[in-house]
Parts: C-alpha cells; sequence; structure tokens
C-alpha cells in the first residue's frame, strides 16, 4: 500500500467576487515508503495548498487523499505531520487568544 495516494484531486481557485479564475492540482500521485517527492511552480500552481491538503489543513475540494489508507482531514491522524509556513499570516480579526485556541484544535 502506498504511504501517499492522491486520485483526482483539482483545486479552483477565486478572484475577486468568488469568480473562478483558475484551476490547480489536477493530480494523481502514489509515493511509497522511501520515495521523495520534490514539488516545483510558480505562483498560484497549487504546491502550498497540496501541502495544507496533505496536513488536513485543507478540506478536500475533488478527489481523493489518502495517508496510509487513512483520511488526513481526521485530527487524529495529524500526530506525525508538520506544516510551517513561509509566511504565516495571523488573521486580524481574531484575538491572540482565540487564535491559540484554533491552532490547539487543529492539533487535537
Amino acid at each position: 500500500e502506498p504511504v501517499i495516494r492522491i486520485e483526482g484531486l483539482s483545486q479552483v481557485y477565486s478572484g475577486s467576487w468568488g469568480v473562478p479564475v483558475g484551476k490547480a492540482l489536477i493530480i494523481v500521485l502514489e509515493l511509497q515508503a522511501g520515495e521523495v517527492l520534490g514539488v516545483l511552480g510558480g505562483n498560484r500552481s497549487g504546491k502550498s495548498a497540496l501541502l495544507k491538503l496533505l496536513c488536513g489543513l485543507l478540506p478536500v475540494p475533488t478527489g481523493c487523499i489518502r495517508i496510509s489508507g487513512r483520511d488526513p482531514f481526521r485530527a487524529i491522524y495529524r500526530d506525525n505531520v508538520g506544516y510551517l509556513p513561509e509566511r504565516p499570516a495571523f488573521p486580524s480579526y481574531q484575538t491572540a487568544r482565540k487564535f491559540f485556541m484554533h491552532v490547539a484544535r487543529l492539533s487535537g
């Protein structure tokens, strides 16, 4: 069984007023234990979205993602995964306490 299996995954990006402006992440992928994957692409090509999807930080819009046969969106499976964005964005509408409570919920 592959460690990571992605089938039929796609992501639509929206511009102003929610109008779709592009599509990225049209992927079918299998990674076996010990394999390494490099992710390259231009701006808005879906690199960060792919990593967030694999970490279970974004819901899967279409298709299927499995890590060791499990759904990464379930918090119980995030114990072995970490994600550190290049430029973390802290929501201006949240207090520090609410933000940290949100992060604590993500980590279980």
